[in-house]
């Protein structure tokens, strides 16, 4: 067999810090624990069968067995998730056992380093290891599907409100948090299988002094995010850490029954998400381009949080230029697949970090903050006594991977020599055989790419249902 690659489109991200003073609902289902139960099973021809339970998968399954005429198989390597607390609970899939754990290639560009690359190993896929965050992204995002892809109509954000909504019901916040004023209903779902809600703490100081700070509004729009499409460009977001002094069998059941209690919130205090463009006037922009998904679309993400007596800043490039690969090992399909992200391989890549570092000391630097930021720890690009390259090879010892990767079998126009799928996620040249999950979207979205995914698969659902009849 020879070897087949595909591009790969991931986030990168580096740490900064700062010194501070202070889907699947079983119905008419049966899931098989193992090859044997199932070879037993009187069941053995399908209408459907979805390799992979993941994020996609399971909503892909679950959708197409709605109508009882059909019979659906999903198979997924992973062990069921049922039941698994640091599998249900925002916050706690940190170094559990429920993941593919492969490994990058050493990256040349970032030191010949080799990352983790999380995957999911569990039904549900990477929806089951990770925060649990749900943002959607720019309007933009969306409507670059429909551009690429050749079918507006069918992949653009006015086209898709129907499914970006169909997969969540919104609830109320935990904590009685008033959510007035800080989301619109007409932009969230009301019968959803995903419920979604905001963080049970609402503004505080943080967010006050963030909206004091209008020497550079231009870069942070003051705007809570509302998941309504327009752009995020300041999100800020509470999070607490689950308090060891908690009664954990008390939680779990107050969990189990309703959702509610200090499960319900992820387990990391007092962080904030910011969202920021690169200036249009930036050199960067000029000398290779503007890679955002449009006008509205920000470059960076920037989480903040706190780390002992520091403030950690994660500068998080959303729109690389580099590309990386997917390729098989062998001929064994047991073989773990020769990961090449391609980190900063591209020349846009490391001086839109080095932009982005910029921007949050600029953010930090403001009068709202004096008092508080004492200092700045990490690599510096404003530091005098260090050479381009010393701050360069700083910033690469620093880079990690946020991981959200996309593309590797990505959607274009049927008539396009470019992409594996079509319009519709037909693989090209292959009967019956479509892709949908997150590679088949063809760029990163300015986002966390779980949203992203359900979208896609909801409306796959039906694109599947409409071509059977």
């Amino acid at each position: 067999m020879s070897r087949s690659s595909s591009l790969l489109r991931l986030t990168v991200a580096i740490d900064l810090a700062f010194c501070t003073l202070a889907f699947i609902p079983q119905a008419h289902a049966k899931v098989y624990q193992n090859p044997q139960e199932f070879s037993s099973s009187s069941n053995s021809s399908f209408d459907f069968v979805v390799v992979g339970g993941g994020t996609a998968g399971s909503v892909v399954a679950n959708r197409l067995s709605e109508n009882p005429q059909y019979n659906v198989l999903l198979l997924e390597a992973g062990p069921n998730n049922e039941g698994i607390l640091e599998l249900i609970v925002p916050g706690l899939h940190i170094q559990i056992p429920y993941d593919w754990n492969y490994t990058t290639a050493p990256q040349a560009m970032v030191n010949n380093r080799s990352f983790d690359y999380r995957r999911g190993f569990v039904l549900g896929g990477s929806s089951s290891v990770n925060s649990m965050l749900s943002t959607r992204g720019s309007k933009d995002d969306y409507d670059l599907w429909g551009r690429v892809s050749g079918d507006p109509r069918t992949w653009s954000w006015e086209a898709l409100q129907k499914w970006i909504l169909k997969s969540e019901t919104w609830t109320a916040t935990v904590g009685g948090r008033d959510p007035t004023g800080q989301y619109d209903p007409q932009y969230h779902g009301k019968d959803g299988p995903i419920r979604v809600s905001l963080t049970g703490s609402g503004p505080d100081d943080f967010d006050r002094r963030a909206s004091r700070n209008t020497e550079i509004q231009k870069e942070f729009v003051e705007k809570l995010d509302s998941n309504d499409g327009s752009p995020p460009g300041l999100l800020l977001m509470n999070f607490y850490f689950l308090a060891h002094s908690v009664d954990e069998e008390a939680a779990l059941r107050q969990w189990q029954d309703n959702r509610t209690g200090p499960f319900a919130e992820w387990r990391q205090v007092g962080r904030r998400i910011l969202w920021s463009k690169i200036p249009k006037s930036s050199p960067i922009l000029n000398q290779y381009g503007d890679p955002a998904s449009g006008p509205n679309s920000p470059h960076l993400e920037i989480p903040l949080g706190p780390a002992g007596p520091t403030m950690v800043a994660s500068v998080v490039l959303l729109t690389p230029h580099s590309r990386g690969t997917v390729k098989l090992a062998s001929s064994n399909p047991f073989d773990d697949p020769l990961i090449d992200p391609g980190y900063l391989s591209h020349p846009f890549d490391i001086q839109a970090l080095t932009e982005g570092i910029r921007i949050t000391k600029r953010w930090l630097d403001s009068p709202a903050w004096d008092g508080l930021v004492t200092g700045f720890l990490g690599p510096d690009p404003d530091n005098t006594t260090l050479s381009e390259t010393a701050f360069q090879n700083a910033l690469k010892e620093s880079v990690a991977s946020f991981l959200h990767p996309v593309g590797t079998a990505a959607m274009s126009a049927s008539s396009s020599a470019a992409g594996v799928v079509d319009h519709e996620l037909r693989v090209k040249g292959v009967h019956v055989l479509r892709v949908v999950d997150a590679s088949a979207i063809p760029y990163v979205p300015t986002t966390h790419t779980q949203a992203a995914v359900y979208t896609l698969a909801e409306r796959a659902a039906d694109i599947i249902k409409s071509s059977w009849k």
